[in-house]
């Protein structure tokens, strides 16, 4: 969705349009249309496509405890975590001639209200250690017939019955058939073959309204195990069946948005019905009401909520439409009561082994005030709910179709066509220049012997008979790579095992990476290359981007560890090594890393988006700094030159970009020469990524004095610190 007024309106919101005053001229966002539509499904049912300038939000009864949140007006500021919530309903019964809306009760709680049916589409459940989502309901059906009261039961009625059209009321998305309903056979004769008990089957029997609905069964997609926690692999081995005929042994853990509902039928409600404004209306019951009970729509809602913000403050009966959903959470937005432990980057070893509360946070400057405890003084035995994050969130239908088909299938293995021409059998690489200046005596592509410290070394595979046309294909590979490297990547390839080759990049200027170095191990297995290559990044345990994980997975399209299509994916004719390493530096090491996270990328541009792409740019500059200091400490072996060499020569504009950062620049803004930019201070950098530098910088210079840094005395670390900043040397800092 485009534009301001689409950003603020998300799915499942209660919106108004046209007459504020009419009950059907509200409803919930349900889903995105085409054309910038969404269509909006009222209380009677009736789904509605509608301009999100056209509407306006009026309640958001969706929020729980424990959900985050931030202020409609201010989406870029702080948040905080719900901790409270309080909604009042307004229940509405529908005329089916005329088809009008009749308000029966107003201000109810949910608390008083009673299920249509035992568990609905979306319910949570648990089921002993099993915690798990209702993905598909079944019920069956007492169905009454308006001539003589003629009664028949259908099984498995959700595939047998639909809404009668001239009757406005349709099913809603958590409720398959309910009480009250008009419905007809699909087709008319599986009433014939229903079991009759009372009355019995006429031709001229095809509608009728339902009187009782029964759960007949359910199945459940099973998401996580208290033993096994929320691995797929793990849950698909153990878990129960994901059918469960007895719906009333699982246990509701958190119910879906109530959109219909029972709720007991008086005759003051009856009277309130006919009575309302003033216009006498016929309420016009089954004559057997005592067999059908009388369902009602929610046709409003009004939500409060209590919230706990970031810098400690409390606020009490907020209401729900003035707050934002926001899930866009970094791994820097502390809220108060969160438990935190010391980093072990940190310069006081005592702060590593600590533990502690956060009190509150500073959203501007990203610093956090935390009360550190012994762990031996504080056990630990509870926490916040918005502590949990267990389940990730996935769509029912995607859900399905893990049920319907546990194996996947990827087909057949296919071989390429290669060119069936001579490749050299011997190499002799070329010595080449470095792009930052100068010879450089390090080759960017080169042939050695295997390091004993390959990711790939023990690959099972490594035994298995490739043949030669696996190795025409990999000596193909040498011959572009050396060819056609850029100046930033080195490669190194292995006589002994041409199944391995280790890369490195150097981070671009105008990226948090920048003059930074980033390891790569890759391995070309037997199927190379009807399948693309193994590649596994040398990460020192930090998460730098989000391509890059700890364990060192490089989610990449061209890799197949991400989705993606068509020119994204992997061709065993089109791509190759040189492919996959300059996608990564280009693709990976990006100038604002935070929207390579695909569930991000739609924030660019937007409040939520420009909140966090800056603190996520500022610590992945921390990581890279501390990436420096493991690689100078332990350099890949093969690779100990160019670390060295690269440092020595680059280490001046390393600390020339943290002096420009401790004076306000913002991250990923300095040119090549690490000098600020035009753009470089239009947004500063926080105060706590400045605290957090600070802590790093002296391990920094310590190292680049070790390797004998060029031009390294000026930055030497009595130098005095930028005014700006004296304030940090007399303070304890806490590293966000």
């Amino acid at each position: 969705m485009n534009g301001a007024a689409s950003e603020t309106i998300r799915l499942c919101d209660l919106v108004v349009f046209g007459r504020k005053d009419a009950h059907d001229e509200r409803g919930l966002v349900m889903k995105r249309m085409p054309g910038n539509m969404l269509g909006v499904m009222r209380a009677d049912g009736a789904m509605v496509a509608a301009r999100p300038r056209g509407l306006s939000v009026v309640d958001r009864s969706y929020f729980r405890a424990g959900h985050v949140v931030a202020a409609a007006s201010d989406p870029a500021g702080q948040i905080g975590v719900v901790t409270g919530v309080a909604t009042a309903l307004d229940l509405a019964c529908f005329d089916r001639e005329p088809q009008q809306a009749v308000t029966v009760a107003r201000g109810v709680s949910p608390a008083d209200l009673r299920r249509v049916t035992e568990l609905s589409l979306g319910d949570y459940v648990v089921s002993g250690p099993w915690l798990g989502r209702v993905v598909e309901v079944s019920v069956n059906v007492d169905l009454l017939f308006d001539d003589d009261g003629a009664l028949c039961r259908l099984t498995r009625a959700e595939q047998k019955l639909v809404p009668v059209d001239n009757y406005r009321t349709r099913c809603p998305p958590n409720s398959v058939l309910y009480p009250g309903q008009r419905v007809t056979g699909q087709p008319p004769s599986v009433f014939q073959a229903s079991r009759w008990i009372k009355g019995y089957w006429k031709p001229t029997r095809v509608r009728g309204t339902i009187a009782k609905v029964d759960t007949a069964g359910v199945v459940v997609y099973w998401v996580a195990s208290m033993h096994l926690g929320t691995s797929k692999a793990l849950i698909q081995a153990s878990a129960p069946d994901a059918y469960h005929p007895s719906p009333h042994k699982l246990e509701i853990f958190h119910s879906t948005t109530i959109i219909t509902c029972s709720y007991p039928w008086t005759d003051e409600i009856a009277r309130e019905a006919a009575d309302e404004d003033g216009v006498k209306r016929t309420l016009r019951l089954h004559q057997s009401r005592a067999e059908c009970e009388r369902p009602m729509s929610v046709a409003d809602t009004r939500t409060v909520v209590d919230v706990l913000w970031q810098d400690g403050t409390r606020q009490r009966g907020v209401p729900s439409a003035s707050l934002l959903p926001f899930w866009a959470r970094n791994e820097h937005d502390f809220i108060p009561g969160q438990h935190v432990v010391g980093m072990a980057a940190a310069t006081d070893d005592e702060l590593a082994e600590r533990f502690g509360v956060v009190r509150s946070l500073d959203c501007k400057d990203q610093t956090v005030c935390v009360s550190w405890v012994k762990p031996a003084t504080c056990p630990i035995e509870t926490v916040l709910p918005h502590e949990i994050a267990v389940v990730q969130r996935q769509r029912i239908d995607e859900m399905l179709r893990e049920i319907g088909d546990w194996v996947y299938d990827d087909g057949p293995d296919s071989e390429s066509d290669e060119d069936s021409g001579d490749v050299e059998q011997g190499h002799e690489p070329t010595r080449q220049a470095d792009a930052t200046g100068g010879p450089f005596p390090f080759r960017r592509f080169d042939v050695a012997q295997n390091p004993l410290d390959h990711h790939f070394l023990d690959s099972v595979e490594q035994g298995i008979a490739v043949g030669r046309k696996w190795t025409k294909r990999v000596q193909k590979e040498w011959k572009t790579l050396e060819n056609d490297l850029p100046d930033t990547i080195y490669v190194r390839a292995f006589e002994d095992r041409m199944d391995l080759l280790r890369a490195v990049m150097v981070g671009a200027s105008g990226t948090p990476y920048h003059d930074g170095l980033f390891f790569f191990d890759l391995h070309l297995p037997p199927s190379y290359p009807a399948e693309p290559p193994l590649v596994n990044y040398r990460s020192f345990g930090l998460h730098v981007n989000p391509n890059l994980y700890p364990s060192g997975t490089v989610c990449l399209s061209l890799l197949n560890t991400f989705g993606g299509q068509g020119v994204e994916l992997w061709s065993p004719e089109a791509s190759s090594v040189l492919q996959v390493v300059v996608s990564i530096q280009g693709l990976v090491l990006t100038a604002q890393p935070y929207y390579n996270e695909p569930a991000y990328g739609a924030q660019a541009g937007t409040p939520m988006g420009r909140r966090n792409e800056l603190p996520y740019s500022e610590n992945a500059y921390l990581l890279t700094l501390q990436t420096m200091l493991h690689l100078l400490r332990r350099p890949p072996a093969g690779f100990e030159e160019l670390v060295t060499g690269h440092f020595r020569r680059r280490g001046q504009h390393v600390l020339r970009a943290c002096e420009a950062y401790l004076e306000g620049c913002r991250v990923g803004t300095l040119d090549g020469e690490a000098r600020a930019t035009d753009g470089s201070r239009e947004r500063p950098c926080s105060a706590g990524f400045r605290l957090a530098l600070l802590n790093l910088l002296p391990r920094l210079v310590d190292a680049f004095d070790g390797i004998g840094v060029q031009g390294f005395e000026q930055f030497h670390r009595s130098r005095t610190l930028p005014s700006t900043l004296q304030f940090a040397t007399t303070q304890q800092p806490v590293i966000p």
